[in-house]
């Protein structure tokens, strides 16, 4: 019997159980194949969730009901698929400006936020022990002549962080984890704040007015240093004569020449919404570009790169941040937390882990609480339910943590260290139950491949990526060295992420570079110059990738 002889019902029924390449091949057989299965949206959404199932369940929870072209999405989900394959970008990669100092962590943001796309980069002010937190909203794209919208959190009530080494949302809830300095953590609710004013052109244009004046007093005072000094300055009409060409340049939105001198006079930085301090003529002179496009609405900590004249961004509303539980117990800098429904698994310097549960509501009046800073008043303080340690002998420290991850049923937790092993805990009875041995290095990430933690994978100081069978009997399955140029040349893994279906993994280095590794085959293969300095965190949406770095800049890839 062909094919061409059954009715559409049992046709229908014989393309839906084949494989998606014999698929595309028999419908190309014949007219009536081509359309039926073009009709057949049924159908390419079957073969859609079959062939890619974590990328269904994302798209699921978008449409909502709505209608959608499934054969469509499954052929742009190929050339996605192909882009990974190949390494090439789907768009050129994006640097998102705006932390002072080094970015230590970065993560995506899921639901409840409506807003698909935001994410999250944390680090310190400059040299400062102070925490600096950034939220983009990556999902919105570009605006033409703006850029990407980014929201500077104030840091008023996570001044007892003294900086941030990771975050991560607690999942299904619009609160965040984030790990400090410091050896406390802080479990903060993101909020939408109300609508607000764009800044008026007017105030705008003076402000930049405003940064080009205080820079041509600067560069002024230091030409008359130079010429007591015995060297000629130019001449003042010349100068003169720069001015308002700057300005105008400015109000135009086009990029000016950076000034050169580097005189330490200082200028009043853009403030709103409880984000202050000043900046130096010398970051203006190296950012001056930038500076002068530099817009905040009033009464929002929105930020963004614009011509002031040029219709602005819709005011949708800023966003605000409250601590609503400090995490207090451990004795030195927490370096990342996993999180799972109520529970939340924290790592230390100290050579501790520590499991903490988290309630549904807010403890009682007269509850033990602790100050976060002068933007909100005392918060409840959480302490740990279980506390893991795995010290060599009776009163000998533990070796520092670094990295943990949690099952998703809480039930067992993974940590990797500067003894260069994993370490796999009970949860319930806080009892070491496995080690996993083969490192040669600090162990910086340890991550699941499964919910159950059965199958993981490392990256480490020593260059390479591991992965793992932890279930009793198993051990390494498999190494990757990501620089194999050399078996001498070693360069040590800072940042590592999986795509969702876990087919492909991104790995961020020491020197800089981003790597993708295909999990099947266990090989590079590919590399890029991400990054001017060490990557610290790498997070992974879709097929969106955003990095983070030393270098004060967090980068978007999209393949």
């Amino acid at each position: 019997m062909s094919l061409q002889s059954l009715d559409d019902g049992l046709l229908g029924q014989v393309l839906g159980r084949l494989p998606a390449p014999s698929l595309c091949a028999v419908t190309q057989c014949s007219r009536r194949l081509r359309r039926l299965a073009s009709e057949d949206q049924g159908l390419w959404r079957d073969v859609f969730r079959r062939d890619f199932p974590p990328y269904f369940s994302a798209q699921q929870a978008l449409l909502a009901g709505a209608s959608w072209d499934w054969r469509g999405a499954y052929r742009t989900r190929l050339q996605h698929d192909s882009n990974w394959r190949q390494g090439q970008l789907a768009a050129p990669a994006e640097t998102l400006r705006s932390h002072t100092g080094p970015v230590f962590s970065t993560a995506f943001l899921g639901p409840p936020f409506q807003t698909s796309g935001l994410a999250l980069s944390g680090g310190v002010v400059g040299n400062e022990e102070r925490a600096e937190l950034t939220l983009w909203d990556i999902g919105r794209g570009q605006y033409e002549g703006v850029g990407r919208l980014g929201w500077q959190l104030s840091a008023d009530c996570m001044a007892n962080l003294k900086g941030i080494f990771h975050v991560q949302q607690r999942p299904g809830t619009t609160q965040v984890v984030l790990c400090g300095f410091g050896s406390e953590c802080n479990i903060v609710s993101i909020e939408a704040l109300s609508e607000c004013e764009p800044l008026d052109t007017s105030d705008t244009l003076q402000l930049l007015q405003t940064l080009q004046q205080t820079a041509q007093q600067a560069q002024q005072a230091q030409q008359a240093q130079q010429a007591q000094a015995g060297q000629q300055a130019p001449p003042q009409a010349q100068q003169g004569e720069q001015q308002p060409q700057q300005q105008a340049s400015c109000a135009a939105g086009q990029r000016s020449a950076s000034p050169s001198p580097r005189a330490q006079a200082s200028v009043p930085r853009v403030a709103a919404g409880g984000v202050d301090g000043q900046l130096t003529y010398q970051m203006m002179s190296e950012r001056m570009s930038d500076l002068c496009n530099w817009v905040l609405r009033e009464s929002s900590n929105l930020k963004y790169s614009a011509v002031p004249r040029e219709q602005l961004p819709p005011a949708t509303a800023g966003y605000g941040l409250r601590t609503d539980w400090v995490l207090c117990g451990h004795g030195g800098a927490v370096d990342l937390a996993s999180c799972q429904a109520d529970c939340i698994a924290t790592v230390s310097f100290d050579g501790t882990a520590k499991l903490w549960r988290v309630p549904s509501e807010r403890p009682p009046a007269g509850s033990v609480t602790a100050s976060v800073g002068p933007g909100q008043g005392p918060v409840p303080v959480l302490s740990a339910a279980a506390t893991y340690v795995d010290a060599p002998e009776p009163g000998a420290s533990a070796p520092p943590l670094c990295c943990v991850t949690l099952a998703a049923d809480c039930s067992q937790l993974a940590t990797g260290g500067n003894d260069n092993q994993v370490k796999l805990w009970d949860a319930e009875r806080a009892v070491l139950t496995r080690r996993l041995l083969g490192h040669d290095g600090w162990v910086w990430h340890v991550m699941p491949l499964q919910d159950d933690l059965s199958t993981l994978v490392t990256g480490s100081t020593d260059g390479t990526v591991r992965f793992w069978d932890s279930r009793e009997g198993c051990g390494q399955v498999g190494c990757v060295h990501i620089d194999a140029s050399s078996p001498d040349n070693v360069v040590p893994v800072g940042g590592l992420c999986a795509r969702p279906d876990g087919r492909y993994l991104v790995v961020g280095s020491f020197d800089g570079d981003m790597h993708i590794l295909d999990r099947r085959q266990q090989k590079v293969l590919h590399s890029f110059e991400a990054h001017s300095d060490r990557v610290t965190r790498l997070s992974c949406q879709g097929d969106t990738i955003l990095s983070c770095s030393f270098d004060g800049n967090c980068r978007l890839w999209q393949f």
